[in-house]
């Protein structure tokens, strides 16, 4: 059984744990088997009335009951061991003549021990398969519904089922994307090629880079988990898992948007550090070559400062008396 294969709309989950939706109610075809069994049943009934003692009509029975087996009704195996058993005490009344009473009393009372065994086989039966069902439309609801996105494709590389996220991803319709290539939405086909053609080989990818484009033309950023369902060496369809990281991709490049610009900034910041020699005569400065320059120069080009010239009032009075108001 393959859940994720299944092709078709969501399973709606029955309320009632013991009980599954087919078997709640008869359909037309179960209707048309009771009607069937009924009227074999009767028809039985009266062969019994009509033939002496001794002659086992009544094990057909039997046969009609384990038509229950084919019939999704929950509680008609009970309901038919009932009236079988009640159809074998009258018949055994009501029927001609035949052998010993008492050994036709003895085969019919096992006749009604093997019915009603039979009825509870059938009952666990059908229990077992409405168990088996619900687990079968828990799965595939689980799978349906997933939030992850899923789908596999065939060895053509042709879609064959996909979950609801996954046409939600790339705003597809079911038909708009069922039997259609993967190639189809990759913005780079040749990467999705590859992905194939390692599928093939045997391998199993996991967190594989991809772009695929929706429905609208966005892409979307996408890292794909996949492998192969092998039977027998045969390439059966791939199971691949396809998570969103549109959101992440472009917060990280916002990221490294932003750490660029701030390294760029820095590296135009020049600080000047540790000790400088200067003379303390003239104040020039010497650099690392071991020339001497103007203090202004050398930290103009250590530095982002630039100098605008002018003179204090101090050096106003000394070199420019008359303009300071002082004596020449």
């Amino acid at each position: 059984m393959d859940p994720v294969g299944r092709i078709g709309n969501r399973l709606p989950l029955s309320t009632d744990a013991e009980e599954s939706p087919s078997m709640s109610g008869p359909d037309k075809a179960t209707a048309w088997m009771i009607a069937v069994i009924t009227t074999l049943s009767a028809g039985v009934f009266i062969a019994d009335l009509a033939l002496p003692l001794g002659v086992v009509v009544w094990a057909a029975y039997l046969i009609l009951l384990l038509l229950c087996f084919w019939v999704r009704q929950r509680h008609l195996p009970l309901w038919l061991a009932a009236g079988y058993t009640i159809l074998l005490m009258l018949g055994f009344s009501y029927a001609a003549p035949g052998i010993d009473p008492a050994v036709s009393l003895t085969n019919r009372v096992l006749g009604g021990a093997v019915i009603w065994g039979i009825a509870g086989l059938i009952l666990l039966r059908q229990r077992a398969d409405t168990a088996l069902r619900r687990k079968d439309e828990e799965l595939t609801d689980f799978f349906e519904n997933a939030v992850e996105a899923l789908h596999r494709s065939g060895p053509d590389g042709r879609i064959l089922w996909a979950n609801q996220a996954e046409l939600d991803l790339l705003g597809c319709s079911r038909e708009e994307y069922i039997g259609h290539h993967v190639a189809e939405f990759h913005v780079d086909k040749d990467l999705a090629e590859k992905m194939l053609e390692r599928l093939a080989r045997g391998e199993t990818l996991e967190s594989y880079e991809a772009r695929l484009r929706c429905k609208d033309g966005g892409i979307k950023h996408v890292l794909i988990d996949a492998n192969v369902l092998w039977e027998d060496g045969k390439f059966v369809h791939t199971r691949s898992f396809t998570r969103d990281v549109t959101a992440l991709r472009e917060a990280q490049e916002k990221q490294d948007s932003l750490l660029r610009e701030l390294q760029d900034a820095l590296g135009k910041i020049k600080v000047l550090r540790g000790l400088l020699p200067i003379c303390s005569s003239c104040k020039k400065v010497r650099d690392d070559n071991g020339y001497w320059n103007k203090i202004e120069v050398y930290i103009s080009e250590h530095s982002e400062a630039e100098f605008s010239h002018g003179v204090c009032p101090d050096c106003l009075k000394k070199l420019y008396p008359k303009y300071s108001g002082g004596t020449p």
